[in-house]
């Protein structure tokens, strides 16, 4: 018997990237670029050191994507802007560094992204009958802000718990940040469900760990040729199909 609902967060309950709009609207640059403005002053470099900070940030973005693609893991913003100055050959104080990481970690808690439509809603009844949790990579934005942007939009109560890749220490699809969901929620895999957005971090990682999955596959994407023995257990296009699913788990 279905008993808990386990959801992705990015993709799956809110729209990444959906701050960018916003972004514009207020007349702010990206992202990516208040993350180089940000690091060459903090890091006081000069105008002439620009190309040599970009190059810097690819070093670190593909070092992040092999971590989190290889092993399995999501390196703190911390440790990230390190790597940037290893390569940039600069020893910042660490105190200057833990202020960096702080500013990079809020972008998206001072402008929030968006919920998919009528989110709030599905949750909220979802939770008169199922143990809601979040199992979830952390990128830029670690577990503290994911909470602050689903208390702001009031849906942080209608979670039971939550499991962040950069508080339980391993990404999806590594079986542990799905025990560590399973261990709070005090629920059997059988009794749970999963529902995410990305085939091999989300279904082929809650299958492997016992729990049935619900693939939101937004933009109607093939599974992966290296999990095509993986399946998951529905398949839907968006989160409003969710509720008539699960009634046949």
């Amino acid at each position: 018997m279905l008993k808990g609902i386990s959801f992705d967060f990015w993709d799956t309950l809110f729209i990444d990237d959906s701050d960018e709009k916003k972004r514009v609207d207020l007349g702010l640059c990206s992202k990516a670029e208040e993350r180089f403005h940000l690091l060459k002053t903090h890091l006081s470099l000069k105008e002439s050191l620009s190309s040599s900070l970009k190059s810097a940030i690819n070093y670190e973005k593909e070092w992040f994507e092999s971590e989190w693609k290889s092993f399995n893991r999501t390196p703190s913003v911390e440790k990230r802007i390190k790597k940037i100055c290893e390569s940039l050959k600069v020893d910042p104080r660490r105190d200057s560094i833990l202020e960096l990481a702080s500013k990079f970690e809020n972008l998206e808690v001072e402008i929030q992204p968006d919920p998919f439509e009528d989110c709030f809603n599905i949750l909220k009844e979802l939770s008169k009958e199922y143990k809601l949790a979040i199992t979830s990579d952390t990128i830029y934005t670690p577990g503290q802000g994911i909470r602050k942007i689903l208390k702001d939009h009031g849906m942080f109560d209608l979670f039971h718990c939550f499991s962040f890749s950069n508080e339980v220490g391993v990404s999806k699809p590594k079986k542990e940040i799905f025990f560590n969901t399973l261990e709070n929620l005090e629920l059997a895999p059988k009794e749970v469900v999963h529902v995410g957005d990305r085939f091999y971090n989300d279904v082929f990682g809650g299958q492997r760990s016992g729990l049935s999955t619900v693939w939101l596959n937004l933009k109607g994407h093939t599974q992966g040729e290296e999990v095509q023995e993986v399946k998951a257990d529905f398949e839907i296009r968006s989160l409003s199909e969710l509720p008539r699913v699960l009634k046949k788990l």
